[in-house]
């Protein structure tokens, strides 16, 4: 990334495409988003607005953009905003705390793919580019916060010694290296199945899930991923520099029957990809796991079964699989 890159050192990480430098301080790396976003060009991205079908590398990157802005992945809608001149403010006034740290995992991830670097961005177009910098210097951000053996400062020097002649050492039976114990795939779970667990709930079971004032680590993760299923994803502006992004699940299970109506009538072969892509990320996490969450309550495990079913029966029909059974 060009703000950071006088900083490198030579020796790169095999795991990561970003490069060994000093550890840095929140407001170097700050300072860093924040010059990036006054690179984004308003009239190049009404450059950008002009083509009505982008390529598939743009619109990751517009999708990225929508996440972190707390905006739909709307190209018409996008392009109204850059036609008003008011994205651009709102690029520059982001700040990467304003939005949950799964959002940043998820830009992470994102910006290691190899359509994702800059170079191949810069290859697009100018604004194309511009916002390609401003999100690496985001997602770096993170992972500094978040994944610090990867910017490890080695300190150390080499100094090779004239090389001595020593006696071989005998040979040392090897020692077979214990088998790491590999995670099993998860169960295919039917719509079917994750429905009848949802309708057998009483009201009980919900109204403990509802009456959470801070809920255990994974069921909150099984909240967010719920509303973010049914749009309820509470979004408050608390400055001109902060809007944070909060699960809404006390609204979405006050009405209980209403709930469940919701659960039954969703069209479950129609959700979005974006959605999925977003729910996916819920489901890689070790505290997601049915069983670990039914130990904290039994109503957040039955959701966390919808969710699991819900992104397994999207990966069944986009691959052409037909579904174990009909939502």
């Amino acid at each position: 990334m060009q703000g950071l890159g006088s900083q490198t050192k030579q020796n790169k990480d095999t795991n990561s495409n970003y490069e060994y430098f000093p550890p840095l301080e929140d407001d170097t790396l700050l300072e860093s988003i924040s010059e990036a976003a006054k690179k984004v060009n308003p009239y190049a991205l009404i450059e950008l607005a002009t083509d009505p079908y982008p390529p598939k590398v743009v619109q990751e990157v517009i999708e990225a953009v929508c996440m972190l802005l707390g905006l739909q992945s709307d190209w018409n809608a996008l392009k109204n905003l850059i036609g008003d001149e008011a994205l651009v403010p709102m690029i520059q006034e982001f700040h990467p705390e304003s939005v949950p740290d799964i959002y940043l995992e998820q830009l992470s991830q994102i910006c290691n793919l190899q359509e994702m670097q800059l170079e191949n961005l810069s290859k697009q177009n100018e604004s194309v580019g511009q916002l390609g910098e401003w999100l690496h210097a985001i997602a770096i951000y993170y992972d500094v916060k978040h994944k610090p053996m990867i910017f490890q400062y080695i300190t150390e020097q080499v100094v090779e010694e004239p090389p001595v002649e020593k006696e071989k050492p005998k040979e040392v039976e090897k020692k077979e290296e214990p088998k790491k114990e590999k995670v099993p795939a998860p169960k295919i779970v039917s719509i079917k199945e994750a429905l009848e667990a949802i309708k057998n709930l009483n009201l009980k079971d919900i109204t403990e899930v509802r009456g959470y004032k801070t809920p255990p680590a994974g069921v909150l993760l099984v909240l967010e991923a719920l509303c973010i299923l049914f749009d309820t994803m509470k979004v408050e502006r608390k400055g001109p520099n902060q809007i944070v992004y909060e699960p809404n699940y006390k609204k979405l299970l006050q009405d209980t029957e209403g709930f469940i109506k919701k659960v039954l009538n969703l069209d479950y072969d129609k959700i979005s990809p974006e959605k999925i892509k977003r729910l996916r990320t819920y489901i890689g996490k070790p505290e997601f796991e049915i069983e670990k969450v039914r130990k904290a309550s039994k109503a957040a495990s039955s959701f966390s079964l919808l969710i699991i079913s819900v992104v397994q029966r999207f990966d069944q029909l986009k691959s052409g699989e037909k579904p174990v059974d009909k939502a």
